[in-house]
């Protein structure tokens, strides 16, 4: 969509690139109050009669107000760029659909607000502090109902919604918003935008909050191709999928949303914050904290269902699960087959637990699902007494780990667990899992794992549960630091720094000679697995990793750099 910067009180749009005029006709330019692209043929630039002002492409004539003739018949090229538009001038340019130079506020908006060709519906504008709203075509003219907005643009065939920050609360009305397909909605407006680039950056502090409390579940309802983005859901308690429900939805779009002290109650109900029922939905820049669910999925659930989920950087902090996967859980079904399928990339899991003893999965739980995990880093999440104190892969799942991380996860029985499932784990870093197990903190499975270039301290290494299963293992770097069967010093840079900000420290690798996790890896191995290895860096000063790889979590490097490591 196109919009209008204001300076002073008109307002500038970007540059406009016309095409190379071409040369002059047997009629001078039409004069104007600025030079335009020639256009070639008969009314090109440089004719022989006087413009009024500056002729358009060839020859100038005189400042506006008089000008004399081009030379005839011999105008030259157009430049091929225009000046700024500029709104308000009475000349409609560019984009804008009209433009009668007076600010007078009439019904055909062609003032000096500069109405423009929008692709699609124009924007809707919603200040919900307002009592007794407008159009929405302006922040002037607000409408005061999100929901009467979204209503609107889907009528339309779908737009853009733009709200301004501002705390909604629950009305009687459940729920407080459905969203509409095709229906984009921004929250976070400080209410002065023209362009939504101009929006600040949503972080906790400036996002528009829905207040849930008190309302009967669900706060909000999906629907297909809609995109929710600068929002808050906070508050919302009931049996499932209290802040957000959608159901054979595809192309669903959650940016910037923060889930937040959201409930879920009964033992037999799953998912306190957002709850996926067939479909596909895609998480941008998310986070979901203080989530809690007497059931499972403290704050995600997928359950008998052909979802597929898509979690790109997003934050799991402190959420919570009596019945297992304390940040996502995910079943699927036999009969008939329904298979759901999570993927997660660049993410975090912190703090999150399964609560009730013997429970798995302190972060996440699969039951006959698919999941594929990337550059992603768990840390200090908790199993009591149960499988998996960040990852719990069960019951024919199938789990593909990749360039992770998993350190200082508490619990029973191992960091990640399988159960009759399928496991590949590639280039990843195990460090410090403790809390009790009593030999096999770090990974245990009774079924099929892959275990490559991977990092695995203060460890036994494998633990298999029992000998049903297969288990390959090549390329890895297991050692014990304190006690054990030989004590080595620490693999990693010390002290550890948490570079990105995003709550765990990077666990590189120092840079002596001797620590064995150097160039150990295999490079088919990682490529194979789709690690750019050769981009990324394990130290400290930013090299970039050379052949042979090295094992462990790589990470990207924090300035541009092309020298490799010695």
């Amino acid at each position: 969509m196109a919009g209008c910067q204001l300076i002073g009180s008109i307002e500038v749009r970007d540059e406009y690139v016309a095409p190379v005029g071409g040369a002059g006709g047997d009629t001078g330019g039409n004069g104007g109050s600025k030079p335009k692209a020639g256009s070639g043929g008969d009314d090109a630039s440089g004719g022989s009669s006087a413009g009024s002002g500056v002729v358009e492409g060839g020859a100038s004539g005189a400042p506006p107000g008089g000008g004399t003739a081009g030379e005839a018949d011999a105008g030259a090229a157009g430049t091929g760029t225009e000046p700024p538009v500029v709104c308000g001038d009475g000349d409609a340019e560019g984009d804008e659909a009209c433009d009668d130079g007076a600010q007078n506020g009439e019904a055909d908006k062609c003032d000096a607000s500069c109405a423009f060709v929008c692709d699609g519906p124009c924007p809707l504008r919603v200040d919900p502090t307002v009592t007794n709203g407008g159009d929405g075509a302006s922040w002037a003219t607000a409408m005061s109902s999100l929901q009467a907005a979204v209503t609107a643009q889907q009528s339309a065939g779908g737009g853009e919604v733009w709200t301004k920050q501002a705390t909604i609360t629950a009305a009687k009305a459940t729920p407080m918003l459905t969203l509409g397909s095709s229906v984009q909605i921004y929250g976070g407006f400080e209410g002065t935008e023209v362009l939504r680039s101009q929006r600040p950056t949503p972080t906790e502090a400036t996002v528009t909050v829905l207040d849930a409390a008190g309302l009967a579940y669900p706060a909000v309802k999906g629907a297909g191709g809609a995109t929710l983005d600068g929002f808050m859901i906070k508050n919302a308690s009931g049996n499932g999928g209290s802040a957000f429900q959608a159901t054979s939805v595809t192309g669903l779009v959650l940016r910037n949303v923060w889930f937040t002290g959201n409930s879920s109650k009964g033992a037999g109900n799953c998912g306190a914050a957002l709850v996926l029922n067939g479909g596909g939905a895609t998480l941008e820049n998310c986070r979901f904290e203080a989530n809690t669910s007497e059931g499972v999925g403290g704050a995600i659930c997928l359950e008998n269902s052909v979802s597929v989920l898509t979690v790109v950087g997003t934050s799991f902090v402190n959420n919570e699960a009596a019945g297992g996967g304390g940040a996502i859980h995910a079943m699927g079904s036999y009969s008939p087959s329904r298979i759901p399928t999570v993927h997660v990339t660049g993410s975090t899991f912190i703090g999150n637990k399964a609560t009730t003893q013997q429970t798995n999965g302190g972060a996440v739980y699969m039951l006959n699902a698919k999941l594929d995990i990337t550059s992603s880093d768990f840390m200090s999440n908790s199993a009591s007494i149960g499988y998996g104190m960040a990852v719990y892969c069960a019951s024919d799942s199938v789990c593909s780990i990749l360039n992770s991380a998993f350190v200082k996860n508490l619990g029973f029985r191992s960091a990640v667990a399988g159960q009759t499932s399928t496991m590949k784990i590639v280039n990843s870093t195990f460090a410090f899992n403790d809390g009790g197990c009593p030999d096999h903190c770090d990974i245990s499975t009774d079924g099929f794992l892959e275990l490559q270039n991977s990092v695995l301290v203060q460890s036994e290494k494998i633990y298999m549960t029992s000998t049903n299963g297969v288990t390959t293992s090549s390329n890895n770097c297991s050692i014990f630091i304190a006690g054990g069967l030989g004590s080595k010093p620490s693999p990693f840079v010390d002290p550890l720094v948490d570079v990105d900000g995003n709550g765990v420290p990077e666990y590189l690798l120092a840079q002596p000679a001797d620590n064995g996790c150097l160039g150990i890896g295999s490079d088919a191995n990682a490529t194979a697995a789709g690690l750019d290895w050769a981009a990324l860096t394990t130290s400290a000063n930013n090299c970039l990793d050379k052949s042979p790889v090295d094992a462990g979590r790589h990470y990207a490097p924090t300035q541009p750099n092309t020298k490799t490591c010695d």
